[in-house]
C-alpha cells in the first residue's frame, strides 16, 4: 500500500538524508579504509560494491515508502545481499542494516511517528521492512547454499585431478570393472 499521507510525504522529503545515514550504517561493518573508498568513489567502474550498495538502498527506501513489494524487492536485494554473502561476516552482521532502518526512521521520526495520524502507516512501514528482513534471509541462505556448493565442487575437482596426477583414477576404474564384473 503507498504511503501517499503526510509519513509518506515527509519520509520522500528526508529520503536523500535518511539513505545516506543508511549507507553510512552499512558502511560501519567495513573497515575505516574500506568505508572511505565506497563512499568517496561514486563511479560504478571504479567502485562497484559501493555503488551497489548506494544505488539498492535508494531503491529499497522508495519501494518501503511508495508500497512494498516482495518481488520488486528481492530483486534489488539480490545485489547488496550477494555481496555481503561472500564476504566474511555472520548472517546478522550482514543483513542487521535492514534492521537499523527502522532505528534510524525512529530518530529522524521522532514522536511524529507515533502520532495518531501517522501510528498505524508507520506501524505498517515497520512491519514491510521486517518481510524485506525475512525475504533478504531467504536470499542470503541461497547465496551461502550456493556457495558452499560451488567449494564442495571445487574441492571434488581438485581431488579428481589428484588422483589422475598420480595415476590412480586410472587404476581405481580398472578395480571398479573387476568388482562389478564389466571387465571380460
Amino acid at each position: 500500500m503507498a504511503r501517499t499521507d503526510s509519513l509518506g510525504e515527509s519520509l520522500q522529503n528526508k529520503r536523500s538524508g535518511l539513505v545516506k545515514k543508511w549507507l553510512g550504517v552499512l558502511l560501519d561493518t567495513y573497515s575505516d579504509q574500506a568505508a572511505e573508498f565506497m563512499r568517496s568513489k561514486t563511479n560504478r567502474f571504479d567502485n562497484p560494491v559501493g555503488t551497489t550498495l548506494r544505488s539498492s538502498l535508494e531503491k529499497l527506501f522508495d519501494l518501503l515508502v511508495t508500497g512494498f513489494d516482495p518481488d520488486q524487492a528481492a530483486g534489488v536485494l539480490d545485489g547488496i545481499v550477494r555481496i555481503r554473502a561472500i564476504q566474511d561476516f555472520p548472517a546478522s552482521d550482514s543483513l542487521a542494516f535492514i534492521f537499523q532502518l527502522k532505528d534510524l526512521l525512529r530518530s529522524e521520526l521522532g514522536p511524529l511517528a507515533t502520532q495518531d495520524q501517522w501510528a498505524e502507516d508507520f506501524q505498517r512501514l515497520l512491519l514491510d521492512i521486517d518481510r524485506m528482513a525475512l525475504l533478504a534471509f531467504d536470499l542470503y541462505v541461497a547465496c551461502r547454499n550456493q556457495l558452499a556448493d560451488i567449494r564442495i565442487k571445487e574441492v571434488e575437482r581438485q581431488n579428481h585431478m589428484a588422483w589422475r596426477r598420480a595415476g590412480m583414477l586410472e587404476e581405481a576404474a580398472e578395480n571398479n570393472k573387476l568388482e562389478t564384473g564389466d571387465a571380460i
